[in-house]
């Protein structure tokens, strides 16, 4: 009751103040002016909906024009880097972290029993092309994507309860409802998370699916594209990142596409949000991505004031280089947090073994001493010392809940350098060394095992370095550093067939992303298997041991609680579980973020969280950042 009276508190505010703007009339970017002047668009008023979304200015009302500069090392590091800045869903992450607020949806309601969802959607909002938008666009997601085999063979997690599809109903032009089997505590931090994604254009993608061409039609499209299957066309034609023509609700959209090494993006003239002035958002012009070799030649560009505004690839390692070329480069240095770990490994509990070697490196990754020892085996000092310059967080802060962080558990000793104790664990386990001090596994051969890491992220790769170099020095486990570009990267987690992943822990807003704690979700790095089992009921995949099987419990408990209470008591127990097991081992806790924004670069909040699960900086609104001329 408290939450529908709450929505409807918001949607009144709402709507006072678009009565106000609308009282003084809408402004539009002049390059869009002009457009409706020549007739070749409708006048903003026109393309706006009936109660546009106002963004409050984090600084000041904006000025328009200018290109936003930045940059990326590769094609594959485009969706992400540009996918956060112009999230949008039915509801949004606010500017604290932790709020929930209406976007595409003007308000919604909740049932008491916390199982169905409507949602009211903003009255005229238009796709970038034009078109209407609105409840017929979900059901076609739903109806011909989700429940396609073709396109969505395991339906995603975050839409079921119980095992159970959520039943997606059109009650009217503006109001879709999601009803589920059982409640769902978590839905609608899920949508500000993962609801980009349900957002898909029915006049333009049916345009390619077999339930609404002929079938020699779609034959002879599929055949002109070069592709085998219609799937391929229709998952092609979707891609916001490389296909100009596919329609799109934020605030930039693409124009120039691949394969060229300057990606371009210019601004939505449907656009659905103003400012408190009316004036239409986005502000900036367009956005040009260049795609550039690698992070190295990325930081050094950034340092030149060659980067606008962007802290995706911007290495901590490199704060003395940006703090000194300040100046030069005309830019300043702001400071978010991170809400990820830094450096941390994953043992991999659930490898798929393709010889006996594996099984054995498997067996040892199962034995919580094996990880125990590596763990203790690092000196965590090091790593902060060299790449993070003294200033990281301890791994009490990702490893345990806040309000558990002053605490002193028992297991929190695995977690310390403690080589000694280590190596008395190895010994345990029958592991004896060589001539040369290294470790033998059970077959006599030197033990060998390879951390696994992204090529993108060369601080992370340097810290798995220091790790490789302490665990032999220390334990006598030789330890192999592979770098995985991003087209690697996926098909070898998917595999389940390495040894180790070196990545991020993913700790603020976890739950509706947990692949750092929870196996429920093919993407968790130390057990995917697991997570298959999970995923599928038990028909595929790894049956889990009782600790993860208890996690795995814990976290359906936890995606349908809505009582703020209970769910903090069910992260924390699984938190807990996760730390006793050492299933993730994390070298140092948070850390600064560096965040490059040039001086004439405007309305970037001075601190903010860098994490994926808030798509930073989207939760800061960038359709309201402006160059000042």
């Amino acid at each position: 009751m408290r939450r529908s009276m709450f929505m409807s508190l918001l949607i009144v505010v709402s709507l006072v103040l678009t009565a106000g703007i609308a009282a003084a009339q809408y402004q539009e970017a002049p390059s869009l002016a002009e457009l409706v002047a020549a007739g070749e668009l409708p006048p903003v008023e026109e393309r706006l909906p009936l109660d546009p979304e106002v963004i409050e200015p984090v600084e000041e009302i904006g000025q328009y024009g200018g290109t936003w500069n930045r940059a990326a090392t590769g094609m594959g590091d485009v969706p992400a880097g540009f996918g956060r800045l112009t999230h949008t869903s039915l509801v949004k992450w606010g500017r604290d972290g932790m709020s929930l607020e209406p976007e595409i949806a003007s308000s919604w309601d909740v049932s008491e029993d916390n199982t169905t969802f409507t949602f009211h959607l903003r009255e005229g909002i238009r796709w970038s092309d034009g078109a209407p938008f609105g409840a017929d666009d979900f059901v076609f997601w739903y109806d011909n994507v989700v429940r396609n085999e073709q396109l969505t063979p395991v339906a995603p997690a975050w839409l079921t309860i119980n095992g159970e599809l959520a039943e997606v109903t059109k009650i009217d032009d503006h109001t879709v409802e999601f009803s589920f089997v059982g409640p769902y505590g978590l839905f609608q931090q899920y949508l500000a998370f993962l609801g980009h994604g349900i957002i898909q254009p029915k006049h333009y993608l049916s345009q390619f699916h077999p339930d609404y061409v002929a079938q020699d039609e779609l034959d002879a499209m599929v055949a002109d594209a070069g592709l085998d299957e219609w799937y391929q066309l229709f998952q092609n034609k979707n891609n916001v990142n490389t296909n100009p023509e596919r329609p799109v609700l934020s605030a930039w959209v693409l124009q120039t596409p691949p394969p060229s090494d300057r990606l371009i993006f210019v601004r939505n003239p449907y656009y659905f949000k103003v400012d408190p002035d009316g004036n239409q958002l986005p502000y900036i012009d367009r956005i040009a991505i260049n795609i550039v070799g690698d992070t190295e030649i990325l930081n050094l560009q950034a340092s030149a004031g060659q980067i606008d505004m962007q802290f995706r690839h911007i290495a901590f390692s490199n704060w003395t280089l940006f703090m000194e070329n300040q100046d030069e480069g005309d830019y300043r240095v702001l400071t978010w947090h991170v809400g990820e770990s830094g450096p941390a490994v994953f043992p991999n509990q659930t490898m798929n073994p393709q010889n006996p070697r594996q099984e054995m490196l498997w067996e040892l990754m199962q034995d919580i001493r094996f990880r125990q020892a590596l763990s203790m085996g690092v000196d965590r000092s090091v790593i902060d010392s060299l790449l993070y310059f003294g200033m990281s967080e301890p791994v009490e802060s990702v490893l345990l809940p806040r309000h558990l962080q002053d605490e002193d558990f028992d297991f929190l000793q695995y977690y310390r350098f403690n080589p000694d104790r280590a190596n008395e664990l190895l010994d345990e386990m029958g592991l004896e060394r060589n001539a040369q001090g290294l470790r033998l596994d059970p077959n006599g051969d030197v033990l060998r095992v390879t951390i696994e890491g992204l090529a993108p992220f060369p601080s992370l790769i340097d810290a798995f370095e220091i790790v490789s170099r302490q665990w032999e020095e220390n334990l006598g486990i030789r330890t192999d550093v592979d770098a995985l570009s991003y087209d690697r990267w996926w098909p070898r987690m998917h595999s389940a067939e390495y040894h180790l992943v070196g990545y991020l822990m993913g700790v603020e807003r976890w739950p509706v992303f947990p692949q750092s704690f929870a196996p429920v979700e093919q993407s968790n790095y130390w057990a995917p298997e697991h997570a298959r089992y999970y995923i599928t009921g038990g028909r595929a995949g790894q049956q889990p041991s009782a600790p993860v099987a208890e996690i795995q419990r814990l976290y359906d408990e936890l995606k349908a609680e809505s009582d703020p209470d209970e769910v903090l008591r069910l992260e924390s127990e699984i938190m807990l579980i996760v730390a006793e097991n050492v299933f993730n081992i994390p070298f140092i806790g948070s850390y600064p973020q560096p965040v490059i924004v040039k001086n004439n670069f405007r309305n970037v909040p001075e601190s903010g969280i860098n994490v994926y699960m808030l798509f930073s900086p989207a939760y800061t609104s960038p359709e309201q950042y402006f160059i000042r001329q």
